[in-house]
């Protein structure tokens, strides 16, 4: 999976924290993470570029264990992808609201 994270600079290093969780994970197979690249004509724009795999061997297992486990392994990762951002998120509106 290679998902693309764009936001200010503090909402992508706290993506870049939430996934280096995996680096070293049982979960994924692989996982590498790039470094900050500011957006172009942008002042406060900036993205990182993640690279995830999961960790199951499909050549191994039943078509319908494939499938289950590649499900769940693509569900865990989007919902991990959801709570990065909702967590990005609310440090800005912490910081916007004179929080941190």
């Amino acid at each position: 999976m290679k998902i693309r994270i764009m936001g200010t600079q503090e909402e992508c290093e706290q993506a870049r924290r939430y996934y280096s969780q995996f680096l070293n994970s049982d979960i994924v197979s692989h996982c590498s993470i790039s470094r900050l690249y500011p957006n172009r004509n942008s002042v406060n724009q900036y993205r990182i570029y993640i690279d995830i795999s999961s960790n199951f061997d499909f050549m191994n297992t039943s078509s319908a264990n494939s499938a289950k486990a590649y499900n769940a392994a693509a569900k865990a990762l989007l919902n991990a992808s959801a709570k990065a951002y909702d967590s990005a998120a609310k440090a800005v509106l912490n910081v916007k609201e004179g929080v941190l």
